[in-house]
C-alpha cells in the first residue's frame, strides 16, 4: 500500500487522506484510525471508536470540509506537517429526534 498524501491528527484519533486515479481522474479517499498501545507496548492503529472519539472524529471532518482537499497538487505526507485539531462540542438541540438510536 502507498503512502498517505496528508495526514490530519485530533488526540489519538488519525485521518489519512489517499490519493487515487480511476479513469484518468484524480479523487480522494480517506481512512480514521485511533491510536493505542498493545500489550508489548508498540503503537498499533486500531479502527474503533468510542462515543468520546467522536469529537476528534467530528472536528478532523470539519477541517476535512473547510480544506475542501481535491487540489490536485496536494502535498506528499513527507512534505505536510500534521494539524493538531483542538475539537469543540456542539451542544445537541433540545428539538432534535433521535428516537430508534442504540443509545
Amino acid at each position: 500500500m502507498g503512502h498517505p498524501v496528508m495526514k490530519f491528527q485530533s488526540g489519538k484519533i488519525s485521518l489519512a487522506a489517499w490519493a487515487t486515479e480511476y479513469k484518468g481522474e484524480l479523487s480522494y479517499n480517506y481512512t480514521l484510525s485511533k491510536g493505542y498501545k498493545n500489550k508489548e507496548g508498540e503503537w498499533k492503529d486500531g479502527h474503533v471508536f468510542t462515543i468520546t472519539d467522536f469529537h476528534d472524529i467530528v472536528a478532523l471532518a470539519t477541517l476535512l470540509l473547510q480544506r475542501n482537499i481535491k487540489d490536485k497538487s496536494a502535498p506528499r505526507a513527507e512534505e505536510y506537517k500534521p494539524t493538531q485539531v483542538t475539537p469543540q462540542p456542539t451542544p445537541i438541540k433540545k428539538e432534535d429526534d433521535f428516537d430508534g438510536l442504540p443509545f
